[in-house]
């Protein structure tokens, strides 16, 4: 009884390393195409794919693929046709869900989960509101809630300047994150989406040319104050306002020299006049 308890079990464990599926969690945006790989060691013939518990492909190990639509598809992934890749093309939310290989004999069937996300978010220009720049990062049809931060360059934002909503709509979420901050130079911004299920967070990236911003606003500046219409108008200023200085310092100069040399009657004495050598 032991013996043949030992038996089954090492059967069974040599069963599962014989035949696998990968990855067994897959996470895919609407619209893009999904793809499961079989792996067998040994001899096989028939193998068969269940998407929803309806029975949507089959492969022979001759080669022979019979679909039922073009939305499933099959090739072997290795010359000797031990590995076969099982794509789903233009996955919608109801293909969410298992994805069941099985492959006749004692091979059994392996079971893979397949999520799919709403279509790619969009990162929105920014919009410039006194020296703070906003960029806002959208999410649609996205379960279960995803978590978003974002990048500056590289460098991972603080989190006191992010601001993230999300809404339930119907089995989903939808969620908006945006970006606050002041941009002195040119900045990359990259909105980075995640879920438990994401081996990879999806991104989204925005580079923002804060310098044009700048280089105009100084060039107008600089239009108006140095035209030459506006220098020679404060060139004109400066003029009249030199010859007005000149006016008034020889009037008063002329004005003290008439009340010094200004000798009334009534002050001609003898006096006033300098004697004469005898």
């Amino acid at each position: 009884v032991c013996l043949f308890v030992c038996l089954s079990v090492c059967l069974s464990v040599s069963a599962v390393g014989l035949f696998q599926v990968e990855p067994l969690n897959l996470t895919k945006l609407r619209g893009s195409d999904a793809q499961f790989n079989a792996t067998v060691q040994g001899s096989w013939k028939i193998m068969t794919w269940n998407v929803h518990g309806l029975l949507v492909l089959t492969v022979g190990f001759g080669g022979d693929v019979t679909s039922s639509s073009a939305q499933y598809s099959a090739s072997f992934c290795r010359v000797d046709n031990s590995c076969v890749e099982f794509t789903i093309h233009n996955v919608s939310r109801s293909d969410s869900g298992p994805v069941v290989c099985t492959v006749q004999g004692d091979y059994g069937s392996r079971t893979a989960q397949l999520h799919v996300q709403g279509r790619t978010f969009n990162s929105r220009p920014f919009t410039e509101q006194g020296l703070d720049l906003h960029v806002e990062c959208e999410t649609s049809a996205w379960f279960p809630t995803p978590t978003i931060s974002w990048t500056r360059n590289g460098q991972t934002v603080n989190s006191s300047l992010i601001n993230t909503t999300s809404l339930a709509s119907g089995d989903s979420f939808n969620s908006t994150s945006v970006l606050k901050f002041q941009a002195v130079t040119n900045t990359t911004v990259t909105c980075l989406v995640t879920i438990p299920t994401l081996t990879n967070p999806e991104s989204s990236s925005v580079h923002l040319v804060v310098g044009k911003v700048l280089f105009f606003f100084f060039f107008f500046i600089g239009l108006f104050f140095f035209s030459p219409s506006k220098f020679y108008y404060y060139n004109a200023i400066y003029k009249k306002d030199q010859q007005q200085s000149t006016f008034r310092e020889i009037s008063n100069f002329l004005l003290k020299k008439k009340k010094k040399d200004d000798i009334t009657p009534k002050k001609l004495t003898d006096g006033t006049f300098p004697k004469q050598m005898s």
